[in-house]
């Protein structure tokens, strides 16, 4: 969930947090999904033309915690479902997950990700 503290609400993200967001998620390509296209030409309250800014709309974490898993599914045999850890106030820390070479791992971090899910 760090990506989300990386990207900026009101501008582009510097060049220098994009290559780090493409060694972590394999590619850049979703950071057009999330950021919006500038409207035309603003004017300010003195009717002057102001530059426009792309903004991002709000990364719900279970989809960047699937995108995530997608990268991962790249790199390794199995990958067990993201379960989202989250804080006393219902927000969303960080995304878990488990990537293995061993498929029985996997089918028991899944069960343990189920019954923490359904005590919640």
């Amino acid at each position: 969930m760090g990506v989300t503290r990386l990207l900026p609400r009101d501008q582009n993200p510097d060049p220098e947090v994009v290559e780090q967001l493409s060694k972590v998620m394999g590619s850049t390509d979703w950071i057009t999904q999330i950021y919006r296209e500038p409207p035309g030409i603003q004017l300010d309250i003195f009717g002057n033309p102001t530059e426009p800014t792309s903004s991002r709309d709000t990364i719900q974490a279970e989809w960047l915690a699937r995108l995530y898993t997608e990268q991962l599914q790249s790199l390794f045999p199995h990958v067990s479902r993201p379960v989202l850890m989250r804080n006393s106030t219902n927000s969303v820390l960080y995304s878990l997950c488990l990537a293995s070479h061993n498929q029985t791992a996997i089918k028991i971090t899944n069960e343990i990700f189920k019954n923490y899910q359904r005590d919640l």
